[in-house]
């Protein structure tokens, strides 16, 4: 199922300040949503922070993340885990990823006041949240930050599975050094509906990289974790489009991660072999086409 970003809600009063839910007409998965504003005190995260991911890349000295919680609701998603599932205590840790979303909704003032006393650097979007999620279209949150950010001509580095980034090339274009990346974890797109139901199409995410790329944005494409796939296929269709690649595992199995793989026929996708044989085909083929590999 595509969810466009023009998504039909209908909002319910919920019971607590501050905080509204909506249901998503037609997802059967995940009938609701919490939406809940937060003001938060720091907006940019040392990426050895316990707070961000294990994503990795050239030149990221910060993580910003304009949410809290994910719309996509991918199914092999460690976000939830290193944020909520170790931590019994947090506010998340009793519901479901993709039935929330906490809306940062003053961090580009805090931004603003923190970019004065912070060495300019490398800020990645994002590495906990997808910047791009369907929320964004109404709330701008992501545009926010980023024109704080052009003031100040900081790099920025976009992680996003969104094609809602194109609504900001305007933007991008502007920063000297700017790096747009696509998650993409297969060619196919009936796998890419069954484990990131919520996400852009793959043709709509390599259209995007396409569309950067012809405007001098420096793109790339990170492969994590890597799904059952054909790899001459993927690299063939992206080679062109990307700058530099980045290739990832699965980094947390979960019961029921384990349960839809089976149960779809590809439960062999999630053998260590099946990892490092994919990667190194990734690897060889992204050589061939002098892809320089992160």
């Amino acid at each position: 199922m595509k969810i466009k970003y023009s998504i039909g809600v209908s909002k319910i009063r919920f019971s607590y300040p501050g905080a509204s839910r909506i249901k998503i007409k037609g997802n059967t998965e995940c009938d609701f949503l919490d939406i809940k504003e937060i003001n938060v005190t720091s907006a940019l995260i040392k990426p050895t922070s316990s707070e961000t991911s294990e994503v990795t890349g050239p030149g990221i000295d910060y993580a910003l993340d304009p949410y809290v919680g994910c719309q996509h609701a991918c199914k092999y998603c460690y976000s939830f885990r290193k944020q909520f599932l170790d931590k019994p205590e947090t506010s998340h840790a009793q519901d479901l990823w993709g039935d929330f979303v906490d809306l940062k909704v003053n961090i580009a003032e805090v931004l603003t006041t923190e970019i004065n006393h912070t060495k300019r650097g490398g800020v990645l979007l994002s590495a906990l949240t997808d910047p791009y999620q369907p929320l964004e279209h109404k709330y701008r949150i992501t545009r926010s930050c980023l024109q704080v950010l052009l003031k100040r001509q900081y790099r920025v580095i976009i992680l996003t599975k969104s094609d809602l980034v194109n609504r900001d090339l305007d933007l991008l274009t502007q920063f000297k050094n700017a790096d747009v990346g696509l998650t993409i974890t297969t060619d196919d797109d009936n796998i890419r509906q069954i484990i990131e139901p919520y996400s852009s199409s793959i043709e709509d995410r390599i259209t995007t990289l396409r569309t950067f790329h012809s405007r001098k944005v420096t793109t790339y494409v990170h492969i994590g974790p890597i799904l059952p796939m054909n790899p001459e296929a993927l690299v063939n269709q992206i080679t062109d489009q990307i700058d530099y690649a980045i290739i990832d595992k699965m980094n947390y199995i979960t019961p029921e991660l384990e349960e839809l793989y089976q149960r779809n026929g590809f439960g062999y996708a999630l053998d260590d072999e099946y990892f490092k044989a994919k990667e190194g085909e990734l690897r060889k083929r992204f050589e061939r086409n002098n892809i320089k590999i992160w």
